[in-house]
């Protein structure tokens, strides 16, 4: 199951983007029974159209990461100005102190 499903407007039911967090609980993202589930679903979810995000704990604290996600997603939904937004100020990213 995705963390979080996004959907444009105009999405059907079986239409979006699924974003993962992944490495946030070592018990089962390091378990290597459980990535290989993950990989077959994320898979299948590419191949049904859906668009897949996958975010490591590690980018949480990495603005030009998350920017590129952010924008994808932005993208994705059709808000072009969020897009540019996103690229020209930082002021959204706040790190773990």
């Amino acid at each position: 199951t995705p963390d979080v499903v996004f959907r444009a407007d105009d999405d059907g039911p079986d239409e979006g983007v699924c974003i993962y967090l992944d490495g946030l609980s070592a018990h089962i993202h390091g378990n290597a029974e459980t990535a290989a589930r993950d990989q077959v679903i994320r898979a299948w979810l590419r191949n049904s159209d859906y668009t897949v995000i996958e975010i490591t704990a590690s980018q949480l604290d990495d603005v030009k990461a998350m920017r590129r996600h952010f924008r994808k997603l932005a993208q994705y939904l059709g808000q072009r100005d969020v897009r540019s937004r996103i690229s020209e100020d930082d002021s959204w990213f706040q790190p773990k102190a």
